[in-house]
């Protein structure tokens, strides 16, 4: 049974052995570039997951995923965007107040066409 989100040090420690990592926004902040290095370095089948609420975070997403390309030419990044809306009364009726959204990264290597 795999746990939902490590530490950074957890991560370092015990990556090769997971074959799925969550990150939340606090270990983002933390060294990204060189943890996803390591990550794919011990574990080259690991898919990284990473939520984001903020366009900062994104796009940090998004630059580490260029810049592990340049190492992993197989790396994929796919990004997923949920957005929620709440419902309110307002007399007989109910309306629905949008929430802010929610961005979903996954970084994953593709199969090599030798690995088939």
């Amino acid at each position: 049974m795999y746990r939902s989100s490590y530490t950074y040090s957890e991560t370092i420690e015990t990556v090769s052995a997971k074959p799925f990592l969550y990150a939340s926004e606090p270990v983002v902040a933390l060294k990204t570039s060189s943890l996803l290095q390591l990550c794919f370095s011990k574990n080259p089948k690991v898919r990284v997951v990473v939520t984001a609420v903020t366009l900062e975070t994104v796009g940090e997403m998004l630059c580490c995923a260029k810049e592990l390309g340049q190492t992993f030419p197989n790396l994929c990044f796919e990004v997923t965007q949920v957005s929620c809306a709440r419902s309110r009364q307002a007399g007989n009726y109910h309306l629905m107040n949008g929430m802010n959204p929610v961005w979903i990264g996954c970084l994953f290597q593709k199969k090599s066409q030798t690995e088939d």
